[in-house]
């Protein structure tokens, strides 16, 4: 679903609609997931063990869920503005979604992820010039 992204224009003709097409695909997907996978697990008194397997799983997906958009994300080139806060606004909407697969309070400390996407944001609007310079 992800790897879609590189099929997207990122021309948004309604203002309105915010949400690019393979996002809203994950975000069906993760919705999905939650309900019909993740629900099952949640019983009344579970042994420690599930618990951990539980959150070892939650996380695993969360990463490869994360990594993967921000691999493929990153290979496009020459983006536009509009692109760029396109890729921004999916951005905030991937943590959505994986606050449904890892919500950050099942952990200890919030998965890493989550700043590597905040950081991702920021790299979007970096100017190519000051980047090479660096």
């Amino acid at each position: 679903m992800i790897e879609q992204i590189h099929n997207e224009a990122f021309y948004r003709p309604n203002p309105t609609k915010t949400t690019s097409k393979y996002m809203r695909r994950i975000v069906r997907w993760s919705e999905t997931f939650a309900r019909e996978t993740l629900s099952r697990y949640k019983i009344s008194n579970p042994a420690p063990v599930v618990i951990m397997e539980m959150q070892r799983v939650r996380l695993e997906l969360g990463n490869y869920v994360a990594s993967t958009f921000m691999r493929n994300a990153s290979l496009i080139s020459g983006l536009r503005e509009d692109a760029k806060l396109a890729i921004a606004s999916d951005v905030a909407q991937l943590e959505a979604v994986l606050h449904l697969i890892a919500p950050k309070e099942s952990f200890a400390f919030p998965p890493k992820y989550y700043a590597d996407l905040r950081h991702f944001k920021r790299i979007l609007f970096l100017d190519e010039k000051a980047i090479v310079e660096k």
